[in-house]
């Protein structure tokens, strides 16, 4: 309810309030569109919103025309159910629109909304009849075509169709009229009646039911004609500019008596109209009388003048151009400009007509003789100089009719010019052409400005009249320069009826007097017309090329001085060889009959044969040999230079047998025949016939392909040849008819390119057959007469339809028209195979070409190829055809050129050449086979597979010798730095090497050696570099192979080494090259010494362990090397002694022995770094071998422990003799490992193994520091190295204390005053003597000793010494037992489990005073921190913190003091005064 109120409330109210609730509401039911459903007054709300208004329409799109008004709303808001959508073509104007709302909505809301009111259309459509105008043309012509095909599809009601016929609602493609006034179907009998008649436009014409309907007219008919006379009637009503009078008026004459007065009636009466009909005497009595020369009236009162009454009376009739307007003719001239268009356009009348010759005239004769007698004065101005144009054959009336007609054509199919319209291209050079033709003679004058004074602008003269012959005798001056022109004979001497027998125009020439015209302003000089007939030679040629008839054609020159007498200039003529049908090749003996092609002629004629209408008009084929003759004579005329030539022409018609015919059979488009043909030119060089490029033409003819229609047209294409078709053109002839909206030049387009690509392409493979058939050979371009082009006018869609069209056609059929030249062979294109563009536009592509040519052919397929344009557009036509044709790169290598190197029957240059292009390629099916092939040549001549080719670029190439084998070779220098990184992708070999060219390049050292020992070195040095970037590995059978090559240095004895040295046996002496290196990159500064050899690294020890093992065992010389890895490398090889590993334990100690037994003074810091080396390894060995082998160990370390082997402080030691922890400076007497020998402090391994002590015991320093003692006078100072060496024994004592965890003070040789300790005297002195001087508070008594200075104060307690404050202590008190006799903290621990830490402690101390008898007890918390500068020791300073003070008035005891002792006995039990304990 609420719902149905709001949308009542909104139809009610106004301004943008209810605007915003209306939009609400909308969104409402958009968002719960199940409310639509709901029931009010058993209605649902749908239909209740319906037909209220709820819904603001569509408001006027921006797209919308302008000129058209949009639907007004009298409210703001509509009822959905009068509304409808999507529409706004239809009826934006005469209804509202739903706006953007979802259809789904809208629906609900209205589901009549798709339905639209018929009428509203109608009513739209007179809304843009009346809102028309020219400039809106292009957006209100799509409004009519979508209101047509509405109403076209919709049922209308009678009624409204009625209503509709008198309005203007028919489009004429220019605005509206009525049905009347429009018929249907067209005719080529039609008349032009526009305005009051029209054509429906042909895009409309499939809609034809529906105009038959509206009142349109089904053709033109006579009743028709009617209805548009009475329209003429009505709308154009004539008036005379001279009223006429009765004819029975008398009026006065002329008589031969003079002042006679002769009165005779009006219509038997003229009146002199020119000067020279005032001599002219009367001859008959048909003659008129003339009106006295004093009645200057005449022509007002209907009196006619002497030359109209013989027009009239002689049956000489007007016979005017029917369209006669200037500015017709005028804008039709503009199209004509190319200079050739005259002549062509009159050849082509010619041909039509049936001429087979045709002559041109050019007539400088200024005939002055000839200006009195004419048709009028004015055209006396058109006696002078003219061209004159001759052709054998006669017009027919129908020709003489359609001459006149400018608008259109008017020719029958077998003819393919516009008689009228090119006709008119004549008004380029003249202003009054004329023409004779049998008995008929013609003179047009468009402006009206020469013929007549009553403006008359044509006239036909029938000369087989009586009357008409007068007149040629009357006027002779106007038909005297005819006279013997081509054999024209106007005379009528002795009652002869002028005939011709032929066709000539004489078109006089445009005067500088006449240049004011309204046709065209140029004046033809003498120099214009030479350009014009040099224009016209310079084409010459083509124009025979596919004219029907017209097989010669003349140009002529007759000169003002010879007058009598024209002269031969130039002359072009054809003769035909017929090659198909038979019956025109039969008919060689008849040579006019010969020369002539009847195509159009035949075809049209079975065009019209309703039983041939749906044949194939078959092909014609023939041979044009065109001779072109140029006269001297005529060069000087002209100019032209060009030779006289006979050039051939190759010519084929065929006609459309798909979307052409069935156009021409349906009368759609251009309504001509779907035939075309195609020429192309032919040269005889050597004995051969070949088909040329159109730039090979000669002088007279064209360097390019043109489009003809018969005749050529100015419109080149990028073709190889010529093509003629029926087609559509421009009216000007200078273009194709292109695609426009215009419905007639669309069906033009369209005609033109069904022509193209059904027609011309018949033609052309019609003319590749003919070619095959007649020997004549394409050249060597495969594509020279395809209709391809690499040019953008293919582009053109005419153009395109056709290349696809050939393009299709040659690869689905089978006909032999493809030319392969280097096989001198035709075949189809499923025979063919074409190489990889890419492969055969490389450098190489003509080797790779031959070689598959050749394999090809014995496998019974040919080889052709094409540029890559065009086979990407044959890919795009066809390209699933395709596949199987396309021989690919990495087919020609694996089929040809592999076969061919395994063969050997490829040269070696075309093989490298080809090799380097497949390596370039880097195709990886190509790499493959490359990789399995033996086809790279080596140095050696050896050819090679990539994984045994060495890279001169890399690193190993140092390890190879040309002469080697290994290197690429190709004749050039073609390893660029790209193309090394595709060998190494190959295979080719630049970092690695196989096992066994490791094994070759290591053999070579030592052959190496035995020349040179420098190259030898140097290989060596590389290989040791190789194998730092790829060491080889333990555990392969390459390291077993190697330890048995000797190619490995020796190290000799190196001159500091004063020992015994190991040494190879028979070594000779060096070997070298000499200056010049086989190795070319050996180092200049290699010093090698004079005895040097190498060995196998199974006899070699690594330098490393040269100290351990150098007495007995060879050693490598790895500085020779200098690597990075050299260690590592030769621990791969296997090498022992690296990193002192794989040395026999034995052998190492026999090094000892040597080198301790050739040991002495000047040698012992030689021995020392060895020595150490040695100690360090055995040790090394000891922990690795001393599990499980402890025994064997000490077995092999024997020897040693009883030898010196130990050099401690350059001296030897033997084990027995040595300590090892032992940090004191006590020599002579103590030495320790770990003191300045700090590498036997590594060696505690090997030592435990010597029964090296661990550390001297406090017994063993005591005897020494005893032994001391007794060497001293202990009653005399000792000196003061005594002393330090004394104190240093001390020291090593207290460490020996303190590590066996002897009391302080209380070591009994100390206590008891054995050992003594000296004063800051240098006294010794037991140490109770001694104190410390550790307080300089205290003064120093007499009784006090202070200890010696280099002893410590840690050291001083460890040897008991007291401290100076307890010395001093020690002189005033008494001593007595108190400290605590159980000194066992666990003691105390115990006891204080019983005592918690509570209020029980304050009970225990209260119970103390109270059994001392204090009186009182306090408890002082003190939370201070005091100094700890004077307390009695160290250990005090801890006590000085925070304290519970208690004080009781009463002191302890002895006894208390005594008890307060004893921990865990109670000292009051037996005192029944007190109750603690």
């Amino acid at each position: 309810m609420f719902i149905h109120r709001k949308a009542s409330l909104a139809q009610n109210q106004s301004s943008n309030i209810i605007g915003e609730q209306a939009n609400g509401l909308l969104n409402i039911l958009m968002k719960n569109q199940h409310l639509l459903e709901s029931f009010n007054s058993n209605k649902k709300s749908k239909d209740v919103l319906a037909d209220l208004k709820i819904i603001q329409p569509l408001r006027k799109p921006k797209s919308y025309p302008v000129v058209l008004k949009w639907f007004e709303c009298p409210d703001v808001f509509c009822k959905p159910s009068e509304m409808v959508v999507n529409a706004e073509n239809l009826v934006g104007s005469t209804m509202p629109l739903f706006p953007d709302l979802p259809i789904e909505f809208i629906q609900k809301l209205n589901p009549s909304c798709r339905r639209i009111p018929i009428a509203k259309v109608f009513e739209q459509l007179l809304l843009l009849e009346k809102s028309y105008n020219e400039m809106c043309k292009p957006e209100l012509h799509h409004f009519v075509k979508q209101i047509y095909s509405f109403l076209n599809e919709a049922t209308i009601d009678m009624a409204l169709i009625g209503s509709m016929k008198n309005r203007s609602v028919v489009w004429t493609g220019h605005g509206f009229c009525q049905p009347q006034n429009i018929y249907l179907n067209s005719s080529n009998d039609d008349i032009h009646l526009e305005p009051y008649l029209y054509q429906l436009p042909g895009e409309f014409l499939y809609m034809k039911n529906f105009f038959q309907r509206l009142g349109c007219k089904e053709c033109q008919s006579p009743e028709l004609f009617v209805d548009v006379q009475e329209q003429i009637k009505l709308h154009h009503i004539q008036s005379h500019s001279h009223s006429t009078i009765d004819y029975n008026v008398l009026i006065p004459v002329e008589t031969e008596v003079e002042y006679q007065l002769l009165l005779k009636y009006i219509h038997e009466c003229a009146y002199r109209s020119s000067h020279w009909s005032e001599d002219a005497k009367v001859i008959d009595e048909e003659e008129p009388f003339v009106v006295h020369p004093d009645i200057t009236f005449a022509s007002s009162i209907g009196v006619k003048s002497i030359e109209e009454h013989y027009l009239s009376e002689t049956g000489v009739l007007d016979w005017e151009q029917e369209i006669s307007l200037v500015s017709r003719i005028k804008s039709l001239l503009k199209g004509y400009r190319d200079g050739l268009s005259v002549p062509k356009e009159l050849i082509q009348n010619a041909d039509d007509a049936g001429a087979t010759k045709v002559c041109f005239l050019y007539d400088e004769r200024e005939n002055l003789d000839c200006r009195t007698y004419l048709l009028n004065d004015k055209m006396s101005e058109c006696q002078g100089p003219a061209l004159w144009v001759y052709n054998n054959a006669q017009f027919c009336e129908a020709d003489l009719k359609n001459i006149t007609k400018v608008e259109e054509s008017t020719k029958d199919l077998s003819k393919i010019g516009k008689f009228g319209v090119g006709f008119c291209s004549v008004y380029n050079l003249t202003d009054v052409p004329s023409f004779v033709s049998g008995d008929i003679m013609v003179f047009f004058d468009p402006q009206g400005s020469y013929l007549m004074k009553n403006k008359t602008k044509g006239m036909k003269i029938d000369m087989k009249l009586l009357r008409n012959q007068r007149m040629l005798h009357k006027w002779s001056d106007q038909f005297k320069p005819f006279q013997n022109i081509f054999g024209c004979d106007l005379s009528t001497a002795g009652s002869r009826i002028p005939h011709f027998d032929g066709t000539l125009f004489r078109l006089p020439l445009r005067t500088q007097q006449q240049s004011c015209s309204e046709l065209s302003n140029i004046v033809y000089s003498r120099d214009e017309m030479r350009t014009l007939l040099e224009i016209f030679i310079e084409s010459a040629g083509n124009l025979l090329l596919f004219t029907q008839n017209v097989s010669e054609i003349e140009i002529c020159h007759l000169t003002e001085i010879d007058t009598r007498r024209k002269r031969l200039i130039f002359k072009v003529s054809r003769n035909l060889k017929w090659h198909s049908p038979l019956r025109f090749k039969e008919d060689e003996e008849d040579r006019i009959n010969h020369n002539k092609v009847p195509v159009l002629k035949h075809c049209s004629q079975k065009m019209f044969n309703s039983s041939d209408r749906n044949a194939n008009f078959g092909t014609y084929q023939y041979s044009a040999e065109v001779d072109m003759k140029f006269k001297e004579i005529g060069k000087q005329f002209h100019g032209q230079t060009g030779k006289s030539t006979k050039t051939t022409w190759m010519v084929s018609w065929a006609s459309g047998t798909n979307e052409c015919l069935k156009q021409s059979i349906q009368n759609i488009g251009a309504l001509m025949l779907p035939i075309a043909a195609t020429a192309a030119m032919i040269e005889d060089t050597n004995g051969e016939r070949i088909a040329v490029p159109m730039s090979n033409a000669p002088h007279g003819f064209y360097k390019s392909g043109h489009v003809f229609c018969v005749l050529p047209l100015p419109i080149e294409t990028p073709f190889n040849f010529h093509v003629s078709g029926s087609f559509a053109v421009t009216q000007d002839r200078n273009q194709l008819s292109i695609e426009t909206s215009d419905a007639k030049k669309r069906f033009e387009f369209n005609w033109n390119q069904a022509v193209m690509q059904d027609a011309v392409v018949k033609s052309l493979f019609s003319l590749l057959q003919s070619i095959k058939e007649n020997d004549v050979k394409p050249g060597k371009d495969l594509h020279l007469l395809w209709p391809v082009s690499h040019s953008r006018v293919v582009d053109l869609d005419i153009y395109r339809a056709m290349q696809d069209e050939f393009i299709a056609e040659l690869v689905t059929s089978n006909q032999e028209v493809i030319f392969q030249s280097d096989l001198d062979h035709w075949t189809q294109f499923s025979s063919c195979r074409m190489l990889d563009p890419q492969l055969f536009n490389s450098d190489i592509g003509h080797i790779a070409y031959r070689h598959t040519l050749l394999y090809l052919k014995d496998r019974g397929k040919i080889l052709i190829q094409m540029p890559d344009w065009l086979l990407n557009r044959f890919t795009m036509v066809c390209e699933n055809l395709l596949i199987d044709s396309l021989f690919s790169t990495e087919m020609f290598y694996e089929e040809v050129f592999f076969p061919l190197v395994n063969q050997g029957i490829i040269s070696d240059i075309d093989r490298n050449k080809l090799l380097l292009y497949a390596v370039d390629t880097n195709n990886e099916k190509i790499n493959q086979f490359l990789k399995n092939h033996a086809c790279f040549p080596s140095t050696r001549g050896i050819l090679r597979k990539p994984s045994d080719i060495i890279l001169k670029q890399s690193s190993l190439s140092k390890l190879f010798l040309p002469g080697d084998g290994y290197f690429l070779d190709f004749s050039v220098d073609q390893e660029t730095e790209l193309r090394v990184e595709l060998f190494k992708k190959l295979g080719m070999m630049c970092k690695s090497l196989p096992d066994c060219l490791i094994v070759n390049r290591c053999a070579s050292v030592e052959q190496l050696s035995k020349k040179c020992v420098y190259c030898a070195m140097q290989r060596c040095k590389d290989m040791f570099e190789y194998f730092e970037r790829h060491p080889p590995k333990m555990d392969n059978e390459l390291v077993n192979a190697l330890t048995k090559i000797k190619f490995l240095p020796v190290m000799i004895k190196p001159k500091n080494w004063p020992f015994q040295w190991e040494v190879a046996g028979n070594v000779e002496k060096n070997k070298a090259c000499g200056p010049k290196h086989k190795l070319k990159h050996v180092s200049p500064k290699m010093l090698l010494p004079q005895f040097f050899t190498m060995e196998c690294p199974e006899n070699l020890y690594h330098d490393d362990c040269k100290d351990l093992i150098c007495c007995t065992k060879l050693v490598v010389y790895t500085r020779g090397i200098i690597t990075k890895n050299v260690d590592q490398v030769l621990q791969s090889l296997g090498l022992k002694g690296y990193d002192k590993t794989g040395v026999a334990l034995d052998h190492v100690v026999r090094q000892i022995q040597i080198l301790i037994d050739q040991c002495d003074i000047e040698t012992i810091k030689s021995l020392r770094p060895v020595l150490e080396t040695i100690l360090k390894w055995l040790d090394n060995e000891c922990k690795r071998l001393s599990d499980g082998n402890e025994e064997e160990l000490k077995s092999l370390l024997e020897p040693l422990q009883s030898s010196t082997c130990l050099l401690i402080n350059d001296a030897l030691w033997s084990p027995s003799q040595v300590a090892f922890n032992f940090d004191g400076n006590c020599l002579p007497y103590l030495v320790g490992v770990n003191q300045k020998d700090t590498y036997l402090s590594r060696c505690k391994t090997l030592l435990s193994f010597l029964r090296v002590k661990d550390r001297y015991t406090t017994n063993d320093i005591s005897k020494v520091l005893l032994s001391v003692k007794v060497k001293l006078d202990i009653k005399e100072p000792i000196n003061e190295e005594q002393v330090y060496q004394y104190c240093s024994l001390l020291n090593a004592l207290c460490m020996a204390l303190k590590d066996e965890d002897i009391e302080e003070g209380l070591y009994p040789p100390l206590k008891d005053g054995e050992i003594l300790v000296p004063d800051d005297e240098n006294y010794l002195h037991p140490v109770h003597v001694l104190c410390l001087n550790d307080d300089v508070e205290i003064e120093r008594s007499k009784s006090m000793k202070f200890v010696c200075k280099h002893i410590s104060r840690a050291q001083a307690n460890i040897l008991g010494i007291k401290s100076k404050k307890r010395k001093k202590i020690s002189e005033h008190y008494n001593e007595m037992p108190f400290g605590q006799t159980e000194d066992l903290t666990t003691r105390i621990h115990k006891l204080l489990e019983g005592y918690p830490a509570d209020e029980g402690i304050f009970k225990e101390l209260l119970q103390n005073a109270d059994d001392a008898g204090a009186t009182e007890i306090h408890f002082v918390t003190d939370f201070n921190n005091y100094s700890s500068a004077k307390v009695f020791d160290g250990d005090f300073k801890e006590l000085q913190g925070p304290s519970l003070l208690v004080y009781n008035n009463s002191s302890f005891s002895d006894n208390d003091l005594k008890f307060i002792q004893l921990l865990g006995i109670g000292s009051k039990k037996n005192d029944p005064t007190t109750t603690g304990f």
